[in-house]
């Protein structure tokens, strides 16, 4: 669709950023393809993903772990301005 994308992990969807995690779920019965598979192919298209700074705090989680596709860390002020910005659309779930 030709558009920037950000996608902003909070809370325990933190989690999916940690090695391994997302590799392990499967959207559907079939299991053809993983989350992460999605991840990487969203993010092999130009799709950015930010992880919440107190949320890795709160979970442990280290720059380490965190699968290469993380953009970086964003916290929640981040995604407000976004939010705000009359020149971006925000979709939350």
């Amino acid at each position: 669709m030709d558009v920037e994308v950000e996608i902003y992990f909070a809370s325990q969807a933190t989690r999916l950023l940690v090695k391994g995690v997302a590799e392990r779920i499967h959207p559907s019965d079939n299991k053809a393809k993983s989350v992460y598979a999605f991840m990487q192919d969203a993010a092999g298209l130009g799709v950015k993903f930010f992880a919440c700074g107190g949320a890795l705090d709160a979970y442990s989680i280290t720059p380490s772990i965190i699968i290469p596709e993380c953009t970086g860390i964003a916290g929640g002020a981040s995604y407000i301005c976004r939010v705000m910005d009359d020149e971006w659309k925000s979709i939350s779930y």
